[in-house]
């Protein structure tokens, strides 16, 4: 208990002593009167949320999660709680992971805006090249997810040729309902949408007479007066048919096949599925950005629950309202499901804003997670010939 306690308060700590670390350190290489400005905004902790009622969640807010216990609240266990042996060694390459990913010079700014243009043929290097960096900023994001499990069941009706020995056994017992069935067998991993089953239900068969030839197994080819129309396979328009079959008065019953009869039964579709609740918690930094992108980011993940309906995290202010928020969400479960699991997650988004600029125009994108993904839609959009043509006018000159 104590050794979980622990690993998930230092997973806390470290997490929130890196992103501090980051703007200590992007304040510095900034100038002047865009240095104050970027302070100003810096000396609220970093990692802060604003959420509609501008509550904000400092870096201290965070540190009290360590006195919650770990089993009661739902810390995810990692590796971190498996060998404390190796427990230092992990946290410490936690710690240099996001420093790595926070810490970003202007030469690796450039490199991952030159990267991501390699990409997209449309953006054109010379804004990334010879503009400036006159911001950086952090504008870390919240995320927080629900995660439902359902199970869904219904009864479909199938129905088949009755042939002979076709009907199973039974003891004309009471037909389950679907939710008496047990199919516990089937069910996948929690989580995991796509997975469907079917089974026949007991006691559910019934022989009925085939309504087309009223049992008798075969039907009157002509019996609405009117020669039918087929085609002859010589040409596309209807001729009547000269098959040996056509000079007869009755044919096969195509509905029960010949045999007269129809066996109906019941059968249950069963259906697992995910629905999941996402919500953004962000800065006004970082408000152009859509939420998906968020979403799709790798971050540090601060909080964990999973149970038959989770409750909110008790964690600062601003964190708990932000996972109320997510919990009252809560999708709504149709009649014929039932819910198997749920999962509550809140996550950290390192996200860091960049502004470059001219003489003339300026841009902003963002670098988001931990693997440093490019965000720029507000990239200047220069057709490649274009810019070979100013090249080559730029040499001439």
């Amino acid at each position: 208990m104590n050794a979980g306690k622990t690993s998930a308060c230092s997973l806390l700590w470290t997490a929130v002593d890196s992103l501090w670390l980051e703007g200590q350190g992007k304040v510095g290489r900034l100038h002047g009167q865009e240095q104050r400005d970027i302070q100003d905004n810096s000396l609220r902790k970093l990692g802060a949320v604003e959420d509609s009622n501008e509550v904000m969640v400092s870096g201290s807010e965070i540190r009290a999660a360590c006195s919650y216990m770990p089993t009661r609240y739902g810390f995810a266990p990692g590796k971190w709680e498996l060998d404390t042996s190796v427990k230092n060694q992990d946290e410490n390459l936690l710690h240099e992971v996001l420093t790595r990913v926070q810490d970003l010079h202007e030469e690796e700014i450039k490199d991952l805006l030159f990267d991501h243009m390699g990409l997209n043929c449309c953006m054109g290097g010379k804004p990334a090249a010879s503009w400036e960096i006159q911001r950086v900023e952090n504008c870390n994001v919240y995320v927080g997810t629900l995660e439902t499990f359902i199970e869904e069941r219904a009864m479909e009706d199938e129905v088949e040729p009755h042939k002979a020995n076709s009907m199973d056994d039974q003891d004309r017992g009471r037909k389950p309902n679907a939710w008496e069935m047990d199919m516990k067998a089937e069910i996948p991993l929690l989580f995991v949408s796509g997975k469907e089953a079917r089974r026949k239900v007991p006691n559910s068969e019934v022989v009925k007479i085939c309504g087309d030839c009223l049992g008798r197994g075969k039907v009157a080819y002509n019996s609405s007066k009117q020669v039918r129309l087929m085609k002859s396979g010589r040409g596309s328009s209807g001729t009547s048919c000269n098959s040996p079959e056509s000079s007869q008065t009755w044919m096969r019953c195509r509905q029960c096949y010949g045999q007269g009869a129809l066996l109906h039964k019941k059968v249950l579709s069963v259906n697992w599925r995910t629905i999941l609740v996402k919500r953004v918690c962000a800065t006004k930094s970082a408000k152009s950005v859509p939420d998906e992108v968020f979403h799709k980011a790798r971050g540090v993940r601060l909080y964990k629950s999973q149970s038959y309906q989770c409750e909110p995290a008790c964690l600062s202010d601003g964190l708990s309202k932000f996972s109320e928020s997510v919990i009252s969400e809560r999708a709504f479960i149709p009649e014929s499901a039932r819910v198997i699991c749920e999962r509550h997650e809140i996550s950290l988004i390192p996200v860091t804003r960049v502004v470059m600029a001219n003489k003339k125009k300026s841009f902003k994108f963002y670098i988001l997670g931990l693997s440093k993904e490019i965000y720029a839609e507000e990239y200047p959009i220069v057709h490649l010939s274009v810019e070979i043509m100013l090249l080559v006018r730029s040499q001439s000159m």
